[in-house]
């Protein structure tokens, strides 16, 4: 008496590695624009620390870094005097990235002002750094709902492409 054994594959790994370039490029892609958008609500929420007292002071009478002249404002918000920055944070499709001005990385990182007084002596200024920049999915370990959803995203479209079509 013998035997016939038949098995039927449900998935495909050669359907999943013709797809998985562009699986992989649409993640990228999502993760820069998620990243974009949570930076700019970071930025626009406030960051911490807040503003010092003479910063304000100097906000009130329009003058930003170096005395440069710039619309006075009332605002608390650190990084928010112009909304230049907020402005020209941006995603770029074309490299897949997020874009900013080059002084956003530095108020991220902090840094150490150099400042002339009118008698020009000159003073060292600490400026803290303001941590606003957010990459989603940074933290592998923090659980949080952007985390879980570009997961989800980049395994439902493994799962899909691994799929082999009924016929």
């Amino acid at each position: 008496m013998a035997f016939r054994i038949t098995y039927k594959s449900t998935f495909s790994f050669g359907k999943l590695s013709r797809s998985f370039s562009k699986i992989h490029r649409e993640t990228l892609q999502r993760f820069a624009e998620e990243s974009t958008k949570a930076t700019k609500a970071k930025l626009a929420s406030g960051v911490k620390p807040k503003l010092s007292p003479y910063t304000l002071k100097q906000r009130r009478k329009g003058r930003g870094w170096n005395g440069a002249k710039v619309p006075k404002t009332n605002r608390t918000t650190p990084l928010i005097q112009t909304g230049n920055l907020l402005q020209n944070i941006k995603y770029n499709k074309s490299k897949k990235s997020m874009d900013m001005p080059a002084y956003g990385l530095i108020q991220n990182n902090g840094f150490i002002s150099l400042v002339k007084n009118r008698y020009m002596r000159i003073k060292y200024i600490h400026v803290p750094a303001r941590k606003f920049i957010t990459a989603i999915g940074r933290d592998k370990y923090k659980r949080t709902s952007h985390n879980r959803f570009l997961k989800t995203v980049y395994f439902k479209k493994i799962f899909r492409a691994l799929r082999k079509r009924s016929v």
